[in-house]
């Protein structure tokens, strides 16, 4: 499975908002279906970000 990440200024109608941090996330219905249960981690590398998928504990 791949998810597709763009940069938005304000989510889609339906998309479930996620705050933390400072950042805010917007996704997808069907793709936080699948999500919910997953840890989106971000690491800033130079001037670029690098993020990752991980399983909650």
């Amino acid at each position: 499975m791949a998810f597709e990440l763009t940069m938005v200024e304000s989510p889609d109608e339906g998309d479930q908002v996620i705050e933390q941090a400072g950042a805010r996330v917007f996704v997808e219905p069907e793709a936080a279906l699948i999500l919910e249960d997953k840890i989106l981690g971000a690491t800033v590398v130079g001037d670029q970000v690098q993020f990752s998928l991980n399983e909650q504990d």
